[in-house]
């Protein structure tokens, strides 16, 4: 009975194993390829080399190539070529009876191959026998050479600019500036010690000390190259007289000045013809305010004399009281509904009282008069200039738009209540008041710069803001100025003062430096 099935795996083994070692050539295709050995049925897990012979599904399959791996010889004819394909299957027979099992026979001794014969036809299938040993498998051949690197591909597109990152945070503040502040001591006089930076005046020019010095004359020192003294700001030469014009209207005021020392008065001469205005000159240091002279009695006009030649310019002086100033000697108040607004500037003459705005009923350093009744605020948009003996006290949220002046007064205050506003500087100047100067408010507001200098009572500035400079400068007192709790963006400056300050336990932040009594506070 011709049935092919896969007895012919066991045929082709015994087969196959006759050959093997002994090279026969074949050809599959148009590759020539030599039979080298026999390794059985095809494995997945087995490496190949060229002429290696397997069966597979009933056939027998030859290695094209080496290194052949986990390929299926039917599924590839690069990697195999069919050896024997199997025949066509026959017709089934009648089955016969089942015999009885035989016992296994041991398994003979080797014989030594014999001589290859030709390959004869194949012959007819023979009844399957039992599947012999799988034999071992042979050394894997010897690894090809590396074959050559493939060129370098094309560059590829550039891609698209990522987004622009988020902006990183703000860099801490700079450290503060280190620069020294001037002095000012008044006019020269040659039994003063003076320090580094001390500004003094002579003969209407200003002088800054350069080194220490005493009884050195400025002028005669900057024309003989002393290197005592150097020129601040040289006094101006005198114009011509001018034809004596109409009385202009007022001017706006100008920038403050330092206040220069009172000149003694003059005897009262007939009014020259007024000349043309000069060109606005550049301000001054400011000096301290001089004590305000008893109004003399008017006498009878005499006649008109010549124009006299016109001075030197001397330095700017205190403001005095002309038109469109208003004098303060009792409460000015607002109202409930809209603040009460002063323009130009406001007097206190000497020896007055007066308050600006609502005053609470706490406020007593002195002989307040009664206070009205409703709640205002005023608004001064000029200066407001405090006279000997005179005091000052700004109420609650009122606001000065120039500066406060103060010299010999009683005392100047800025209640305690807080949110008042002075946008131009505060001067006090040799007051007597216990204290000269207060202002414990919580939100008052300097903007320009606090002066305090040659009083005989304590200054008390405290938890304000200070926009310039605060200076505490040769006040004579017994109790100490109290300076708590401020925020000042200048130096805080304290120099020769009887006792030194305090800060009372809460330190004050300074953007500038802190220097002599001041420092730590």
């Amino acid at each position: 009975m011709a049935i092919r099935n896969r007895s012919f795996d066991w045929l082709s083994a015994i087969l196959f194993a006759t050959i093997l070692n002994i090279a026969v050539s074949v050809t599959a295709g148009a590759t020539s390829v030599r039979i080298y050995y026999f390794q059985g049925a095809w494995s997945a897990t087995s490496t190949y080399s060229t002429g290696s012979v397997v069966t597979y599904n009933g056939a027998s399959y030859i290695s094209l190539v080496s290194n052949n791996t986990n390929v299926v010889p039917s599924s590839s004819t690069t990697a195999w070529a069919v050896l024997d394909a199997p025949g066509a299957t026959g017709a089934t027979g009648p089955a016969g009876a089942q015999g009885p099992a035989g016992p296994q026979g041991a398994p003979g001794v080797a014989g030594t191959p014999g001589a290859q014969g030709v390959m004869g036809p194949p012959g007819p299938v023979g009844p399957a026998g039992a599947a012999g040993s799988q034999g071992p498998a042979g050394a894997p051949g010897a690894a090809g050479p590396t074959g050559p690197g493939g060129p370098a591909g094309p560059t590829g597109a550039t891609g698209a600019t990522g987004a622009t990152g988020a902006t990183g945070p703000a860099g801490p503040p700079g450290p503060p500036g280190t620069g020294v502040g001037f002095v000012y001591l008044n006019a020269w006089t040659s039994s003063t010690a003076y320090a580094t930076n001390a500004v003094v005046t002579e003969n209407g020019s200003s002088y800054v000390a350069l080194k220490s010095n005493t009884a050195i004359e400025p002028a005669h020192d900057v024309s003989t190259s002393g290197g005592n003294w150097a020129v601040l700001a040289a006094a101006g030469a005198p114009g011509p007289a001018g034809a004596q014009g109409a009385q202009g209207n007022t001017g706006p005021a100008g920038p403050q000045g330092l206040l220069g020392a009172t000149g003694p008065m003059g005897p009262a001469g007939v009014p020259g013809a007024t000349g043309a205005a000069g060109v606005q000159g550049p301000a001054g240091p400011a000096g301290p305010i001089g004590p305000t002279g008893a109004t003399g009695a008017i006498g009878p006009a005499g006649p008109a004399g010549p124009q006299g030649v016109a001075g030197p310019v001397g330095p700017q002086g205190p403001a005095g009281t002309g038109a469109g100033a208003t004098s303060c000697t009792t409460n000015i108040t607002g109202n409930s509904t809209a603040p009460t607004v002063i323009q130009g500037d406001v007097v206190v003459p000497a020896g007055g009282y007066c308050s600006l705005g609502w005053v609470p009923p706490s406020t007593t350093l002195c002989c307040n008069p009664p206070i009205p009744s409703g709640y205002g605020i005023v608004q001064v948009t000029g200066n407001v200039m405090v006279g000997t003996g005179a005091s000052l006290v700004v109420g609650l949220n009122s606001a000065i738009g120039g500066s406060i002046r103060a010299k010999g007064c009683n005392f100047v205050e800025l209640v305690s209540e807080g949110n008042e506003e002075v946008d131009g500087s505060v001067q006090i100047f040799n007051c007597t008041g216990n204290p000269a100067f207060l202002s414990t408010g919580t939100g008052s507001v300097i903007y320009g710069s606090f002066q305090c200098m040659n009083n005989t009572g304590p200054c008390t500035l405290e938890s304000a803001y200070v926009g310039g400079a605060a200076e505490f400068v040769n006040n004579v007192t017994s109790t100490a100025a109290k300076i708590e709790a401020n925020h000042i963006y200048g130096n805080l400056l304290c120099l020769g003062n009887s006792t030194a300050p305090t800060n009372g336990g809460s330190p004050n932040t300074v953007s500038g430096s802190e220097q002599g009594q001041c420092a730590g506070l």
